[in-house]
């Protein structure tokens, strides 16, 4: 993303060093925040400025990789499940189906039934719950914070941004 942010704003040094002048703390899962210095608070601002945009395209590529990952690996848990409610569903039908089933084991069958049912539904909602929220953090964010010189630090070149 440095080198990115160099090319889109002319900077004249290297990404490593760039990179030595950021901060970046993690506010919660979604936001977080980056100090940036620079020789002027004017000069901070702009590298926000340009990094910004850099950053959120890096995430709008990156995000929906991660998200597909985990829909994959949701919908692998719930094609074993459902494999287990078809198995178990047989498995009941044969019992009831037979004079000499336990009922107590005809009981369990059905309760272990309901409640692989149950787990599938939730998973099923977690996918639902994945999609939203990609999409709320890739949709461009009218709250995006300005970079700004921060008070008491402006003479020092320091500039920050919650993203």
């Amino acid at each position: 993303m440095a080198s990115q942010t160099f090319t889109k704003s002319g900077l004249k040094m290297e990404p490593e060093d760039f990179q030595n002048t950021m901060t970046v703390v993690s506010v919660n899962s979604e936001l977080m925040a980056i100090q940036l210095k620079a020789p002027t608070s004017a000069a901070a601002v702009r590298r926000l400025d340009a990094l910004t945009p850099t950053y959120s395209d890096f995430r709008s590529q990156q995000l929906p990789l991660q998200s597909q990952t985990t829909v994959d690996d949701v919908h692998t848990q719930t094609q074993d499940l459902n494999d287990q409610v078809k198995a178990l569903s047989q498995r009941i039908e044969q019992m009831s189906a037979s004079a000499t089933s336990n009922s107590n084991e005809l009981g369990d069958a059905i309760s272990q039934r309901a409640y692989i049912q149950s787990r599938i539904e939730t998973l099923q909602q977690s996918v639902e719950d994945e999609s939203l929220k990609t999409n709320s953090v890739m949709a461009p964010s009218p709250v995006l914070d300005p970079a700004a010189a921060e008070p008491g630090l402006a003479l020092r070149g320091q500039a920050s941004r919650l993203i």
